[in-house]
Order: C-alpha cells, then sequence, then structure tokens
C-alpha cells in the first residue's frame, strides 16, 4: 500500500513538474502594446475608431493565437469623448500619444507602437514627428501625409491605407501627359468628407509638376453645393476647360451631371473624371445614375460622359471571408463605441487595413524576432526598414509596400458601359509598376465622337475664336491685303519710275551723239579724187 502511495505522489509531482515546464515555456516573453488613437465619433469618417478598433481587436486576438508563445499583443484604443471633429482629431493626437507613452511606466521587456485610423492625413503629420524622435513605430491604416515619402523626417513611418498620394499622383501625371490635357477644372465640394479635399491637392500637385506645356489650372471651391451653385459653376468651366475633376460625394456628382446635361454639356466635348476609393454611402453617396426618382433618365444619359478612377482591389464584399466576420465586427462596435453599424452597409477596405496594420506587424515582429533576436525589437526604425520593399500573403491576397513603406495600390480609370450597365476599366496603372499606363480595351466615347476629349476645341472654349468665324477671319484678313496691295504698288511704282529715270538722264548725257539714222553716206569716184589733187616741188 505504502509503495503504491509513494508511486502515485511521485507519478503526481512529474505531472505537476511538465505542466509548470509547459507553463513556464507557454508564458509570453514579450508584450507589444498598440496604441490606436483616433475620434470615437462617426459621423465624419470612417477613419475614426467605431469602424477600425473592431477589426484591430480580431488582429490582436488572431495575432496571440499565432504567435502567443513569443509575444502577448493588446490594443489600447486613445481618445476624449469631447472631441468631434477630425480637425480636432488631429490637433489632439499628439497630446493622447504622449499622454499615453509617457504615463507608462515601460518595462524593458514591452514593445510600444502607435496607430492611426488615418481620419485625416494631417494627425499622422503631427504625430510622425513624435513617433521619429521616441523610435516608435508608426502606422496608418486609412491614409498617410506625404512626409512618408522622406525618410529622413520619418524613419519609423509606414502606411497600410489603400489611398496613397504617391500612387495617385503618379496616375494624375500619367493620364495628363496621355491625353495631353493641360487645362483642367477642378471642382472641390467642402462640404464633403475630407479625403476630397487631399484628392484635389494631390491632383493639383501632379500637374503642377509636370513640365511646363501651357498647364492652366482652375481649382474652385464650393461650400454649398445647390443647383444654383453647379450652374455657375458650369458656366465658368465652359470657359476655361473641357476636362473636370470633381472632388466630392457621389450623390452631389450626379447631381452635377444632370445638370450639364440639361446644359448640353455631357455630348462628348466634355469628360468629367471622379474618385471612388471607398464605399460607403452615409459618407460617400452612392455611385449610381439609378436613385429611382425623376432626375434617373437624365443621369443614365449623363453618366456616359463621366470617368471614375478607382483601385485595382476593389471588393466590398466580407460575405466569403472568415477572418474578418461582418456580424463579428458589427457587435464589437456595438459593444466598445454604442455604435450600431449595419451588415449590409459596411466600409469594407477599412476593416481590412485596420486589420493588417497588427496582422502584419506581428509578422515583422516575428520575422525580427527570429533573425535577431530581442536585439531590434525596439527600435521603430529597424522594424519599419522590414516593412519596405515587401511584398506579405494574407488572407485578402497580396500586399505590397514601396521603398518609403507606403501600401502599393494599383488604380484603374473606368467608363460607363451602357450595355452592362456599370462602369468598366479601360486603362489600368499596375501596381508593380507605378507611372506605367496598360491598356486594357478601348471605347467608344459618347455619340462616337473624338476620344480622347481635345484639350481646347478648335473654335476656342467659348466658340468665339477667330478660327470659326467668317465675320472676324474677314475683319482679320483684309488689313493684311490692304497693307500687301499697297506695298505691291508701291513697288511696281517704284520700279516703273527708277526705269523712266534712267532712261531720261542717258538722254540728257549724250545730247552730242548723232544717231546713226541721221548721217548720210557720200562717196566720190577715186579718179576725180586723185585729178583734184595738186602737188608742188621745188
Amino acid at each position: 500500500m505504502d509503495t503504491w502511495l509513494r508511486k502515485w505522489a511521485m507519478m503526481v509531482m512529474l505531472l505537476s513538474s511538465i505542466a509548470g515546464m509547459r507553463t513556464t515555456t507557454l508564458q509570453p516573453l514579450i508584450t507589444v502594446e498598440f496604441a490606436t488613437i483616433g475620434l470615437s465619433y462617426f459621423n465624419e469618417t470612417k477613419g475614426s475608431l467605431p469602424f477600425s478598433a473592431p477589426s484591430q481587436t480580431i488582429a490582436v486576438r488572431d495575432a496571440n493565437q499565432r504567435y502567443g508563445h513569443i509575444f502577448n499583443f493588446i490594443l489600447r484604443p486613445r481618445y476624449e469623448l469631447s472631441v468631434e471633429t477630425c480637425l480636432a482629431a488631429a490637433d489632439n493626437a499628439p497630446h493622447l500619444v504622449a499622454e499615453w507613452f509617457y504615463g507608462n511606466h515601460w518595462a524593458t521587456d514591452t514593445i510600444p507602437i502607435v496607430l492611426l485610423p488615418g481620419c485625416i492625413s494631417a494627425e499622422s503629420l503631427v504625430v510622425n514627428y513624435f513617433a521619429a524622435s521616441e523610435n516608435l513605430l508608426l502606422i496608418t491604416s486609412t491614409s498617410a501625409a506625404p512626409i512618408i515619402r522622406d525618410k529622413q523626417l520619418s524613419p519609423t513611418f509606414v502606411s497600410m491605407g489603400r489611398y496613397t498620394s504617391a500612387a495617385y499622383q503618379a496616375f494624375y501625371r500619367s493620364i495628363l501627359t496621355l491625353y495631353g490635357w493641360s487645362s483642367v477644372y477642378v471642382l472641390v465640394d467642402d462640404s464633403s468628407v475630407a479625403i476630397y479635399q487631399s484628392v484635389a491637392e494631390d491632383f493639383t500637385k501632379a500637374a503642377q509638376a509636370l513640365p511646363d506645356r501651357g498647364q492652366h489650372l482652375v481649382v474652385q471651391h464650393i461650400r454649398t453645393p445647390t443647383i444654383n451653385v453647379l450652374q455657375q459653376s458650369l458656366a465658368l468651366f465652359r470657359t476655361k476647360s473641357r476636362v473636370m475633376l470633381f472632388c466630392g460625394r457621389a450623390d452631389r456628382l450626379r447631381l452635377l451631371m444632370v445638370e450639364a446635361y440639361k446644359y448640353n454639356m455631357t455630348n462628348g466635348d466634355y469628360v468629367y473624371i471622379a474618385m471612388e476609393n471607398f464605399i460607403y454611402t452615409p459618407f460617400y453617396g452612392l455611385m449610381d445614375w439609378r436613385y429611382r426618382d425623376e432626375k434617373d433618365e437624365d443621369a443614365r444619359e449623363a453618366f456616359a460622359s463621366l470617368l471614375l478612377i478607382r483601385p485595382v482591389d476593389f471588393n466590398e464584399s466580407l460575405t466569403n471571408n472568415s477572418t474578418l466576420s461582418a456580424s463579428e465586427i458589427s457587435r464589437l462596435s456595438l459593444l466598445d463605441y454604442n455604435m450600431s453599424l449595419p451588415l449590409a452597409d459596411q466600409p469594407v477596405q477599412n476593416f481590412i487595413s485596420a486589420y493588417l496594420t497588427i496582422s502584419l506587424t506581428a509578422e515583422v515582429l516575428n520575422r525580427s524576432y527570429t533573425l535577431y533576436g530581442s536585439s531590434r525589437l525596439h527600435s521603430g526604425v529597424n522594424l519599419a526598414e522590414m516593412f519596405m520593399n515587401q511584398t506579405f500573403s494574407t488572407e485578402f491576397g497580396e500586399v505590397s509596400l514601396d521603398e518609403a513603406g507606403e501600401r502599393i495600390v494599383g488604380l484603374t480609370l473606368s467608363h460607363w458601359d451602357p450595355s452592362a450597365n456599370t462602369f468598366q476599366p479601360f486603362l489600368l496603372q499596375p501596381p508593380d509598376a507605378v507611372g506605367f499606363l496598360r491598356l486594357l480595351q478601348n471605347i467608344s466615347w459618347v455619340e462616337g465622337k473624338q476620344w480622347p476629349v481635345p484639350n481646347e476645341p478648335v473654335c476656342g472654349y467659348s466658340g468665339l475664336s477667330w478660327r470659326c468665324r467668317s465675320d472676324v477671319l474677314l475683319r482679320a484678313i483684309l488689313p493684311t491685303i490692304f497693307v500687301i496691295t499697297c506695298l505691291c504698288l508701291a513697288v511696281f511704282c517704284y520700279i516703273c519710275y527708277a526705269r523712266f529715270s534712267r532712261e531720261h538722264l542717258a538722254d540728257r548725257q549724250t545730247w552730242w551723239r548723232l544717231d546713226n539714222l541721221h548721217l548720210t553716206e557720200r562717196r566720190l569716184p577715186i579718179n576725180q579724187g586723185l585729178n583734184s589733187c595738186s602737188y608742188s616741188t621745188n
């Protein structure tokens, strides 16, 4: 009996020892704390925390399951309820980051990382300086300030956002060069969300960076896009250009196109360009001519003159994705931020970008730990460099970052195809060839007119060019004809006068000469001549 008890006690001790060893082995070695800084309200942009934080929560959970034997990932949302707008969030972001960073007593085995959902790019601009000075990895999930391209000032800055200024500016330059459009009218709706102002700024920079070929860029900002305001804008547009870039919500774009149709400005002589980077009706409107109202028919005709710039990965469905569950995102948004997010209308690509900020960071941390141990994990510069010029295989497809740590997104230019009743891409800027265009298909322009639309009509923007008006042409030519005629007459008179003067002068200078006609030849007989001669000799 005692022997049996001793054996049983030894077995229990052995199992306890093994369990203790296993617990020690599985205990996280390094803590990674993500501070996600943003806006707790969702009435202005989907870059706010109620949209992005649920995806980040899911990403933290997945990362702990995958790398929990080495890392312990923690998410710390940071916001203030008193901050309700993106501009206020940008001003408040440095305070929130500093409060979080300096308010913690960081253990040597803890890695702090800053995440920005990207309410507006200005917040990344101001937070970037703080992150660089403290050598903290900084990652945005929507948009990034252009300073990310300067690695001297932004050595720790990385972006997973789908809107990348560098790619869009290269696309704009390529389109303007390809079609020879040097005069462009940019209409900016300031009452739309902030991303459209960034679009206008990027387009302006792209146009100004082109070689000087007489570029004429008109940028007009409107605050209230009423019918009267849009009509005034169209009237000005008619006299300045034939190419318009509209930066604003899709429903206001439709209203603009309807008014253009009424003024016969969708007849193939004009082209309208818009950007659709995201789908979320409350913020960006519905990009469609079908609103089931009395303007549908006019809008359908007008959309034939509209071109759309879209990302290549324009897939707005999470139906078949097991990593990000739409129902789970909605549940977390309601639980953490009291926001009811409809399952049928969600900004999918922002969810994916927010998820990638954590999932790819976890992958980079694991790779750095595998290669170098823990020596480089606390350096934001070293971690940022491991993102640059890399392609990652993810559940959503391949994700590539360029030499500045900015996500590379392919872009397309699409036209309205009435037969398919949708927009069809016809130009592609591949993600691996930024600045180069690939023709996907030829397009038939409105009413069979010339494509591309000429930069300037033959008769000028106002139709009053002298090349197309006979009365103006006649008035322009008559003075020229008169002057030429007078010159010809003067030359003729001069020649005649010079010839007459030369002949008259010759006559006066040779008055003593006799004309041969006035001379008479008289011959004498030879003998008579000799006989008449007398000689005398002495």
